[in-house]
């Protein structure tokens, strides 16, 4: 019986030192995973035509007051990214499109009648004032201001001219005028207007 005692004991202790390495090296794992996963939330790449406001639970109501500009940075785990991108938008309008909505807007000419104006607006956003442009609008400048500014801006200089010389004549003049409101409007509200064109205009029958 003495012969067989000690190749058991030599192989119950092998397994228990295989299993206290196993269990060493779990616990490393154990660690070392969830630390991955933090240090990845804490490292972020901005694109080229990007920038992302910081909502931070340490700033001032919540928002850092600098912004992230393209690159890299670590960011808290706590803090949150809203991304904007400043490429140039286009918005287009066409009072065909589906007969409702924004587009479906008549402007009255100089001499009373009612006319429909396509147009179209190349515009972005100010990316060195992308964070008072997230606290006045967060994401909804175009339907909340870029549109209805248009509008707005559109029937006061339309209310000016004859709906001839806004078809034909003075076409040129009235996109121009119109162009200069709007980029003032859009400069005060952190967005940056680049162009305005009408497309068409028609009376409405």
């Amino acid at each position: 019986m003495a012969e067989t005692t000690e190749p058991q004991s030599k192989f119950s202790e092998k397994r228990f030192v295989i299993g206290c390495i196993v269990l060493f090296l779990s616990s490393i794992l154990l660690v070392l995973f969830p630390l991955g996963i933090y240090a990845r939330s804490l490292f972020i790449t901005i694109q080229p035509d990007e920038v992302a406001v910081v909502l931070s639970p340490n700033a001032p109501n919540g928002i850092s007051e600098i912004p992230l500009t393209p690159g890299n940075h670590f960011v808290s785990p706590l803090d949150k990214l809203e991304i904007f991108n400043f490429s140039k938008e286009k918005y287009i309008s066409s009072s065909t499109n589906c007969g409702c909505g924004p587009d479906l807007v008549t402007f009255h000419a100089k001499e009373g009648a009612e006319i429909f104006v396509d147009y179209q607006i190349t515009y972005s956003i100010n990316p060195e004032q992308v964070v008072k442009l997230y606290q006045a609008w967060q994401h909804r400048y175009q339907d909340g201001f870029v549109i209805p500014q248009s509008i707005k801006v559109i029937g006061e200089v339309a209310s000016q001219y004859t709906s001839s010389e806004i078809a034909l004549t003075k076409r040129n003049e009235v996109e121009q005028a119109i162009f200069s409101r709007l980029k003032s409007d859009f400069s005060e509200s952190n967005l940056i207007l680049f162009e305005f064109k009408i497309d068409d205009v028609r009376l409405n029958k």
